[in-house]
């Protein structure tokens, strides 16, 4: 994985996304755009592992996300850390200092059921949504549609209300 990345152009209205590096790409600039127009974000992954995390421009991102925005929460809801935090320690000692807005969920995997899948997923202040169809392959899309915002949304809280709060840093072992 690449420290560094291309910045992408997010001021169409959707697009496609092909490939996990597209998909870094695509993340990062939405975390840049949280950073300059704020807004909650809600983030779901079985691990986080191919995000974009750790690098040092994400860090940023989101240090200025929390600088900025003082009012907005961010929850990212994972069925497991444990790759993440091998992957992304950078961002896991950033972390801790925001654990008042920045909100780890986990989700247990009982609680998948017929669910038909834990898809990469991220939505931004209501104006924006990334998602996968493929993880394998890293494909899917994003999208400022309202309808699909919202649905991208729904998703994520549907899985937010059955998980539990993952204890942040201390309780990741940190």
């Amino acid at each position: 994985m690449s420290d560094t990345t291309d910045a992408f152009d997010l001021s169409a209205q959707a697009g496609r996304i092909d490939g996990w590096p597209q998909w870094q790409q695509v993340v990062q600039a939405a975390w840049r755009e949280a950073a300059q127009h704020g807004g909650e974000m809600w983030l779901q992954d079985a691990t986080f592992a191919e995000w974009p995390l750790g690098w040092p421009d994400a860090v940023q991102a989101w240090h200025d996300w929390a600088v900025t925005q003082r009012r907005a929460q961010a929850h990212l809801l994972a069925l497991d850390w444990g790759a993440a935090q091998q992957a992304h320690p950078r961002w896991f000692r950033w972390q801790p200092t925001w654990t008042h807005r920045v909100h780890l969920r986990v989700l247990p995997q009982e609680e998948l059921g017929g669910m038909g899948g834990f898809g990469p997923i991220m939505v931004l202040g209501g104006s924006l949504a990334l998602w996968l169809d493929d993880p394998e392959q890293g494909r899917g899309g994003w999208s400022r549609s309202a309808q699909i915002v919202r649905t991208m949304t729904q998703k994520v809280d549907a899985n937010l209300q059955r998980s539990s709060d993952s204890g942040g840093a201390s309780m990741l072992g940190l």
